[in-house]
């Protein structure tokens, strides 16, 4: 038995339970994370420096999630860089809890020591932490000062909410797409979702073919995501264009037109690109992208 979180314990003492709370946590956040703060930076000798900040931190999902909060300090110290290759040192945040082992109840933060390699990789997240950042030291590195962050730090979500645009590329570069029949890259962006996300991915491009009033063209898009197709609807154009497609209509004026579509991308690491088409008929003007070409990956909220 339990009772609400803000209510008090009931005659016979049942009340909230250290889980029941996390569990409660854990509803809000669908994430575990970087809440504000954390930042960490290289420091004269081989530790880290954390700054003060909140993380959301989880054993596992049937232990819910707590709020951690670090007033800052330091890790303990890694060792000197290897004399020929650069390694990655993952530093994390732990909630402690006394009753599931730990020798006292603080929030503590750590560091694992990677791997040195040509093209190092991150050692794995130990057990019940939450990772703040990695950061590369550097071949024959002394102390951690020159230490950078070959990525950006994971941020927890709170339910519901929309991170705004997740990765965007722009391509500013006149280019005549050309009529061969093939499909061509013109704009690609990864990304690393902590959670399963719905997106919206979105091209947009200004485009003409020529100036004469009498001209008129077009060009197929396509919307990919780690190589499949999102555009939807029957091939109904050509028989020599394979899966489905967007087809943009273009005249004289250099005007901005795009296509979008909403899908669902899982936890992990993604790429999402943009490919167009030339229109090969014979009563179709040769297309000209003009400025700026345009894929954008927006977050639209959690998917459950």
């Amino acid at each position: 038995m339990t009772t609400a979180l803000g209510v008090q314990p009931d005659s016979s003492g049942n009340g909230v339970t250290p889980l029941t709370h996390r569990k409660i946590i854990g509803a809000l956040w669908t994430s575990t994370g970087i809440v504000t703060g954390l930042d960490v930076t290289g420091r004269n000798d081989l530790k880290y420096d954390v700054a003060a900040g909140v993380a959301i931190c989880s054993r596992g999902d049937a232990d819910g999630k707590t709020e951690a909060y670090w007033p800052g300090g330091q890790t303990t110290a890694v060792a000197a860089g290897d004399s020929t290759w650069p390694r990655i040192d993952r530093v994390w945040i732990k909630a402690h809890d006394m009753s599931q082992g730990d020798s006292d109840n603080q929030v503590v933060v750590g560091v694992t020591q990677g791997t040195p390699a040509a093209n190092p990789a991150a050692p794995a997240t130990p057990d019940g932490c939450t990772r703040v950042i990695d950061m590369l030291l550097p071949a024959g590195a002394s102390s951690t000062a020159k230490a950078t962050k070959p990525h950006s730090a994971d941020y927890a979500y709170p339910y519901g909410m929309s991170a705004g645009v997740l990765a965007s590329q722009n391509v500013n570069q006149q280019y005549t797409i050309p009529e061969n029949r093939q499909w061509i890259k013109r704009c690609s962006v990864s990304l690393r979702l902590t959670t399963d996300r719905t997106v919206k991915v979105a091209w947009k491009a200004r485009a003409s073919c020529g100036t004469d009033n009498s001209l008129m063209g077009s060009y197929f898009v396509q919307l990919r995501a780690d190589g499949q197709v999102l555009n939807s609807g029957a091939n109904e154009a050509s028989s020599w264009i394979k899966g489905a497609f967007d087809e943009i209509g273009v005249w004289r004026f250099a005007e901005s037109k795009g296509v979008d579509y909403d899908t669902i991308l899982n936890k992990g690491e993604h790429t999402v690109e943009a490919w167009v088409c030339g229109n090969p008929a014979a009563n179709t003007a040769p297309v000209t992208l003009y400025g700026i070409q345009q894929l954008t990956v927006t977050d639209m909220g959690v998917f459950r």
